[in-house]
């Protein structure tokens, strides 16, 4: 739709390619098509390379040299999920984070590792990047962790397409 032409970005960021707006896109190519156009209007950009679409924008961005990259992968063996936080380790270069955030789910790390990615593109130093996101709290309804008087964890979320009701439940 064109919402975004003539704007210019610092850093954008992709996280992964789902069918959810295929009501606005013939197909899945031309939504990839989409989102990419907005990478020809970032200085930087974080790209998640667990994704295929990720992996494909990262290749193709390199070879047009448009703007400057840096791609983030999930590692599965340092990810501990508990009902009310996640925990994992990050490393940027040579550094190491321990990052504990107060948001439970496998998709919580992607998400930190995203805005994490972000900061980083941004000018920010990798420990303060990670200091920084795990010092958010979360938004009220997003996999937000409640406790009831009884000690029970309850989570209340409002997924409300099916690949974040699918990443909510699987939680």
């Amino acid at each position: 739709q064109k919402r975004l032409y003539g704007c210019h970005f610092s850093c954008g960021a992709f996280t992964n390619l789902t069918p959810e707006h295929l009501d606005y896109h013939p197909d899945i190519e031309s939504y990839y098509q989409a989102k990419k156009i907005l990478f020809s209007q970032t200085e930087a950009a974080a790209i998640n390379l667990s994704d295929p679409y990720g992996k494909r924008l990262f290749q193709e961005l390199t070879a047009e040299n448009s703007c400057s990259l840096l791609g983030y992968l999930s590692d599965t063996e340092n990810i501990f999920l508990f009902a009310d936080r996640c925990e994992c380790d990050l490393v940027y270069h040579d550094q190491k984070e321990h990052a504990v955030l107060g948001l439970p789910g496998k998709f919580s790390v992607d998400n930190l590792m995203t805005a994490v990615s972000i900061l980083v593109c941004s000018g920010f130093s990798f420990a303060q990047s990670v200091q920084a996101v795990c010092s958010c709290s979360g938004v009220p309804g997003r996999t937000e962790v409640c406790v009831s008087k009884n000690g029970i964890t309850i989570l209340r979320d409002y997924a409300h397409t099916p690949d974040s009701l699918e990443k909510v439940l699987s939680s």
